[in-house]
């Protein structure tokens, strides 16, 4: 997949809107934080079929945020407040990722395999 070409843009903007939208719905997102997650999503998908990576990142720690809540909120009160994600917790988690997907996606280009 070529970084950044129309169809790679049409489908980065579809499965971020997607995602941002559910993390809203399942309450791991502020929707200040969803436009944010959108953004880093757009950018890092529209970079290649590596963006999924980051992707994967966000699905796996929102598991693990959600792993034993019930016990967490238990013994901390402030446990719940902080599993919904707003832009300033999205944005320090992922800016350097992205940052170094722009870069690659522009001094590499296209993605080729190593086989």
């Amino acid at each position: 997949m070529q970084p950044f070409e129309p169809t790679a843009m049409l489908r980065a903007f579809a499965i971020a809107f997607f995602i941002a939208h559910r993390g809203v719905k399942r309450k791991s997102l502020t929707p200040h934080g969803a436009v944010a997650a959108s953004v880093v999503g757009f950018l890092s998908i529209s970079c290649g079929l590596r963006g999924f990576l980051l992707l994967l990142f966000y699905l796996v720690a929102t598991k693990a945020t959600k792993y034993k809540s019930v016990m967490k909120a238990s013994l901390d009160e402030t446990a719940d407040d902080s599993a919904c994600r707003g832009p300033s917790q999205v944005m320090a988690c992922s800016a350097l990722g992205v940052m170094f997907q722009i870069i690659h996606a522009v001094y590499f280009g296209k993605e080729q395999s190593i086989v």
